[in-house]
């Protein structure tokens, strides 16, 4: 039998790596994605190290890590699978940022590790007792994995999101360590409606590079603790990666949906599959589909749908058209033809005429 060698890339800082040594540095990151990245040993996407006399401060917003990957061959525990902060020595300092911003499927170590990781997407670690100073505002944690000194996946692991944090935050302040909750069985379907994280162009207005192509990007789920549900204080922009507006949702991108209650009837629909970022919908615990959502992004004016399209029926009625007020007599208020999308899911009802 042949034997097979892994190639790994070499060094730290997949993408990026960042040092200062001595002097002032600063380091602002915005509407970026960094995308299956590697590093053979820490900082799969970013590495930031300020050393002896360094003073580094970094700021990252609205972007994106996805399946990146440090491989952490020197030993350390606190590789960072999407960005690793260093600080060397009391005399420097690590001040760093890091808010609207998505991280999935980010790996620290490998089959290889001697360790056991923490800090799937995010690790902070040091040479003496001071350690990064990081703050996190309205990010997205989920998917994320460290491998334990067995060589293992460590699936035990409270630490698969950021190295020095096992609180779960359901979107108060950030969507984070959600595989440390019991009762969340699939931390990405929770968030993104998938189990298997795609970047796409999801109606992106920003380009990028010499080809000038759409910058991607991952869509959330609607209606997810991730929706328009952070009550920090940080000053979140007004913009999203997608170059469209944001408000209060965690993660680079905003979304904005409308929620079709069938009101007594019931959606016809086929399986949804892998959620695209255009409609989102599930069977309640009867089987059935009663709500719906049309998925687009804040303030954009969509017409609303028709009940053919969705399969919409009720046994001994007739469909009336769609109303923000819910009715059960099938009296008419008025019948909407467009609606503007808001940073609140807005629920609109079926109106049901009875069949004579």
């Amino acid at each position: 039998m042949t034997q097979v060698h892994l190639l790994k890339p070499r060094d730290d800082g997949g993408a990026l790596y960042v040092r200062v040594y001595n002097g002032n540095g600063t380091v602002t990151i915005d509407s970026t994605s960094f995308i299956r990245n590697e590093a053979a040993d820490d900082g799969g996407a970013i590495l930031f190290e300020a050393s002896n006399k360094g003073k580094l401060s970094t700021s990252i917003s609205n972007s994106t890590f996805l399946g990146n990957v440090a491989h952490g061959t020197s030993g350390g525990d606190r590789s960072g699978g999407a960005i690793q902060y260093y600080r060397g020595g009391l005399k420097s300092s690590s001040t760093n940022v890091i808010k609207t911003s998505t991280f999935i499927g980010n790996q620290s170590g490998d089959a290889l590790s001697t360790v056991n990781q923490q800090g799937g997407a995010i690790g902070l670690s040091q040479s003496s007792i001071l350690s990064p100073n990081a703050s996190f505002d309205a990010n997205i944690f989920a998917g994320n994995t460290v491998y334990g000194a067995d060589g293992l996946e460590n699936t035990s692991s409270k630490y698969k999101d950021v190295s020095n944090s096992t609180n779960v935050d359901l979107g108060s302040k950030n969507v984070m360590n959600l595989e440390n909750d019991p009762n969340i069985d699939d931390s990405l379907f929770e968030v993104l409606g998938v189990t298997t994280p795609q970047t796409a162009v999801n109606e992106s207005q920003v380009r990028a590079g010499i080809n000038h192509e759409v910058v991607p990007t991952i869509m959330i789920r609607p209606g997810s603790v991730a929706d328009n549900t952070y009550q920090g204080q940080a000053d979140l922009g007004d913009i999203g990666q997608r170059g469209l507006p944001r408000d209060k949702d965690h993660g680079s991108i905003q979304v904005a949906s409308i929620l079709y209650d069938a009101n007594g009837g019931t959606f016809g629909l086929d399986p949804l599959g892998e959620y695209d970022g255009t409609e989102f919908y599930l069977r309640n615990d009867e089987g059935v589909i009663n709500e719906y959502y049309q998925v687009g992004y804040l303030h954009k004016v969509v017409p609303v749908q028709n009940s053919e399209d969705l399969k919409l029926s009720r046994e001994g009625y007739t469909f009336g058209g769609w109303s923000r007020v819910q009715t059960t007599d099938g009296s008419r208020s008025q019948t909407l033809t467009e609606v503007e999308l808001k940073s609140a899911t807005q629920r609109v009802y079926a109106i049901w005429i009875p069949t004579p």
